[in-house]
């Protein structure tokens, strides 16, 4: 069989059953989500310019929401296997489309910090629930279905943050972060009717 065979066995396998638009929209969503954390590198210098923030506190800025994306991942399993990973990352991907909403109006340096955080503790809910949901939508295929995911992940982080840059230039850095937030709702407004409605009662 060849490899083009092969791949297009896989899909076909992915899609089948109406399971693939689950997967599609974890995946889309997760990119999204991953374009947003580095949209941060590409818009430091204009929060340097509109907070007065050193080389320092902008470091320390990114270094934030990388902590809060790394903090939140235990306690966001822990919810996944109480509740249910659907609850988990559709409300990781309001939170993270309202925190990004708080950035872009921060009149103060600290508000940007606590919104920042913010932004990662709402991401860091949706990495490990998208793993345990997919493992239960496709058992046979775990493998293919994460590969789908994490593809889509580095693709949102290679195409997100020119996007942004773009928009910040031609029209203001607010607006080159601001139109994630959309895309996040639209995506937590698909999550929720689409994945499965299973309850863990872990622990």
């Amino acid at each position: 069989m060849t490899l083009v065979a092969a791949i297009r066995r896989e899909a076909t396998a992915l899609w089948g059953d109406g399971e693939g638009r689950s997967l599609a929209v974890i995946a889309g969503v997760w990119g999204v989500l991953l374009g947003t954390r580095m949209i941060y590198p590409v818009l430091l210098p204009y929060f340097r310019e509109t907070f007065g923030l050193s080389l320092s506190a902008a470091g320390l800025l990114v270094t934030v929401l990388w902590l809060g994306s790394a903090v939140g991942q235990l306690p966001g399993g822990i919810l996944a296997d109480r509740y249910s990973e659907r609850s988990v990352m559709t409300v990781g991907a309001v939170v993270v489309a309202a925190a990004v909403l708080v950035v872009v109006a921060a009149p103060t340096a600290v508000a940007l910090f606590l919104s920042t955080a913010l932004v990662g503790l709402g991401q860091s809910l949706y990495p490990i629930a998208r793993i345990t949901i997919l493992a239960d939508i496709y058992p046979d295929r775990i493998g293919s279905a994460l590969g789908v995911t994490m593809a889509t992940g580095d693709l949102g982080q290679t195409v997100v943050p020119p996007i942004a840059g773009t928009i910040a230039a031609a029209l203001a850095w607010r607006a080159g972060l601001g139109f994630v937030a959309p895309l996040l709702l639209v995506g937590a407004a698909a999550l929720w009717p689409l994945l499965p409605r299973q309850v863990n009662t872990g622990g």
